[in-house]
């Protein structure tokens, strides 16, 4: 189903780890256009940082990602962890002229 993209993340204040500049950036150039959501989370994961999720939610998409540590007595685990809205998405406006 075709949605319309809006809203992209500003990359301000707001999270104690700013959104990565590459997805800020693909979320701008997507603003205000059509696409599937499939289309938009592989669009926005081709950019994100290795490791990263791209999610879609309910009408928004989310980036998550963190820092991992070693321990010694376990595997590497997550330390940090990040969530970014990173994109609204609705059903796309009708045009006026039609």
């Amino acid at each position: 189903m075709i949605k319309e993209f809006y809203d992209p993340h500003p990359g301000l204040l707001g999270c104690p780890e700013p959104i990565p500049e590459a997805v800020r950036i693909k979320a701008a150039d997507m603003d205000g256009n059509t696409f599937t959501i499939d289309e938009a989370v592989g669009m926005i994961q081709e950019v994100a940082p290795e490791g990263y999720e791209v999610k879609a939610h309910d009408s928004f998409i989310t980036l998550a990602g963190g820092e991992t540590v070693d321990v010694p007595t376990k595997p590497p685990i997550l330390a940090r962890t990040f969530n970014w809205r990173v994109l609204r998405f609705r059903d796309p406006k009708e045009s006026k002229d039609e």
